[in-house]
């Protein structure tokens, strides 16, 4: 997807939907600023699978994009496949798009405090 309308779908979310790109490179999923928080954030009483397990199954690699200029969060497909299993797939283009709804908003409250550090590690890291 073009970078433009990653920017505008996260810029228009609504606390509701996690977009997630597939980098054909990589072989992984991305979602960037406020679906990356969101990822991030999902209620665990929403998978299946015990909390133990939770950390190892869906738990994404959180960095921060130069291109994007904003947080990402990465999935492994198979990662993305038990988030498809709990929640609502507003659209799946496999190997290229997909879009959870989620069943209720996530408080988007706390985006600033999360993103900030990761911006900031980055900003260190490429120095």
């Amino acid at each position: 997807m073009h970078p433009d309308q990653i920017t505008l779908n996260e810029l228009y979310n609504d606390g509701q939907t996690i977009h997630l790109y597939y980098l054909k490179m990589d072989g992984v999923y991305a979602a960037f600023g406020l679906s990356a928080y969101l990822l991030t954030n999902l209620p665990i009483q929403q998978f299946s699978q015990p909390v133990q397990q939770l950390t190892q199954s869906v738990q994404p690699l959180v960095s921060y994009s130069d291109e994007m200029q904003m947080p990402v969060a990465l999935l492994l497909p198979a990662q993305l496949e038990e988030l498809r299993r709990r929640h609502t797939i507003g659209r799946w283009e496999p190997q290229n798009y997909c879009r959870l709804d989620l069943p209720q908003r996530i408080d988007d409250a706390g985006y600033a405090a999360w993103a900030t550090p990761l911006r900031a590690e980055h900003l260190i890291s490429v120095r």
